[in-house]
C-alpha cells in the first residue's frame, strides 16, 4: 500500500509539473476539458487534460481541441498521463490520431555513470549554436540551427528555466541533454547523442550529470519518458524506475 501511495503521489506531482512548465513560454487557453499551451518562442507545445479533470474523454472533445489548434496555427498535439486520463487514448484514436505510449520513469537512486570523456553543465556564454546543432543531429535533424532557437535557449539557461549538460570530445559536443526544474520537480528532456558516438555511455553520463545538478538545486523528483525498452534500459542503469505511462497523440498524417 505504501508503494501504491508513493506512485500516486509521484504521478500527481508530475501532473502538476506538466501543467506548470510550459506556462513560462506560452499563452494558455481552455478548450473544453483541455488546456491548450501556445508557445511564444521557437518551441511548440500541445494540449493537455486540464489539471484535476475527471472527464471521460470522447472523440468529440478531441475534435474540438484540434479545431481550435488549427485556428491558432499550432500543431495538433495532445499529451497526457494514462493513469489519470485512461479514456483519452481511445478518444484520440477514434478522432483519427496516432497514439504513442512512453514509459514514465523517476529516479529512485542516483548512480554516477562513468563518462567516456568530459561532461559538464552548459553556460549561457558557451557556443550554444554547436550545442543545439549536436542535439538536433542526435535526433536525426539537420545541422542548420535557427538563431532564434539559440537565443531562446540562452535566455532559458540564463534564468535556470532550463539546465543543459554536454558530453565533449576534443572540445566538441557529441551528446546533449537538458532538465527543466520547477519547484521540487524536474524533467530530463532532449538527451541526444551523435550517431557516431553512440553505444559508449554518453547518454547515461549526461543524464547522471543532469540528475546531480537537479539534486543540487533542491529537486526531489526527477523524471523522464522513454520511447522504448532499449532507451529505458539506459536510464534504469543510472537509477530510474517505472512509475507510469506518458502518452502523446498527433494526426496520423504526421507520423
Amino acid at each position: 500500500m505504501d508503494a501504491v501511495r508513493e506512485s500516486a503521489g509521484l504521478i500527481n506531482a508530475i501532473e502538476v509539473y506538466y501543467d506548470a512548465v510550459p506556462r513560462a513560454a506560452s499563452t494558455v487557453e481552455q478548450v473544453g476539458p483541455f488546456t491548450v499551451f501556445v508557445g511564444r518562442g521557437p518551441w511548440g507545445y500541445y494540449a493537455r487534460p486540464t489539471l484535476g479533470t475527471t472527464t471521460t474523454f470522447t472523440s468529440g472533445h478531441v475534435a474540438e481541441v484540434r479545431a481550435r489548434q488549427r485556428e491558432l496555427g499550432v500543431g495538433q498535439e495532445v499529451e497526457w498521463q494514462h493513469t489519470l486520463s485512461p479514456s483519452l487514448a481511445t478518444a484520440c484514436a477514434e478522432a483519427g490520431m496516432a497514439v504513442h505510449r512512453y514509459r514514465l520513469l523517476v529516479v529512485h537512486r542516483e548512480v554516477a555513470a562513468p563518462a567516456p570523456g568530459a561532461v559538464r553543465i552548459v553556460s549561457p556564454d558557451d557556443d550554444l549554436t554547436a550545442v543545439v546543432r549536436a542535439q538536433h543531429q542526435g535526433f536525426g535533424g539537420p545541422a542548420i540551427v535557427d538563431s532564434a532557437e539559440v537565443e531562446h535557449v540562452r535566455r532559458r539557461l540564463g534564468s535556470a528555466a532550463t539546465v543543459a549538460a554536454v558530453g565533449l570530445v576534443d572540445g566538441d559536443p557529441v551528446c546533449v541533454g537538458m532538465h527543466q526544474p520547477v519547484g521540487q520537480v524536474s524533467e530530463v528532456v532532449g538527451v541526444a547523442t551523435l550517431p557516431e558516438h553512440r553505444g559508449v555511455g554518453w547518454a547515461g553520463a549526461v543524464t547522471s550529470a543532469l540528475v546531480a545538478d537537479a539534486r543540487a538545486r533542491g529537486v526531489t523528483t526527477v523524471f523522464l519518458s522513454a520511447a522504448d525498452d532499449a532507451v529505458a534500459r539506459v536510464y534504469e542503469r543510472v537509477g530510474f524506475r517505472d512509475v507510469g505511462v506518458a502518452c502523446a497523440a498527433e494526426p496520423v498524417s504526421a507520423t
